[in-house]
């Protein structure tokens, strides 16, 4: 298993793993699912405002996938981020979740 920094390519990976969460948690404050378009559209603002979106791949196939987000829209918290970390469900319960927040913990310390 490796954690990379996500691409475009892996969005469809990342929808699918989103909307079982949807589905099928309450860790996502949204009832709809999405598309591999909306993915694209919120990795790309991810990347523009500087925030790491990570994907952990264990031959071939994105087992899970982790990123920053905006916390909350007051000046005050303009410093503060929230982590998500999602584990597809047949690799949920091998250590990957706490690996992703792990490298995104590493990735903050490193972020001016």
């Amino acid at each position: 298993m490796s954690i990379r920094p996500a691409i475009k390519d892996d969005c469809a990976a990342i929808a699918e793993i989103y909307n079982h969460a949807v589905v099928h948690t309450a860790a996502i404050w949204n009832d709809k699912t999405v598309d591999t378009d909306n993915r694209i559209a919120w990795f790309e603002a991810r990347q523009l405002a500087g925030f790491p979106v990570l994907v952990s791949e264990e031959d071939g196939v994105i087992t899970g996938y982790s990123s920053f987000g905006d916390w909350r829209a007051f000046d005050g918290f303009r410093h503060t981020v929230e982590h998500s970390v999602y584990v597809h469900p047949e690799h949920q319960g091998k250590g990957l979740g706490p690996q992703a927040a792990g490298r995104l913990d590493r990735r903050s310390a490193t972020a001016e």
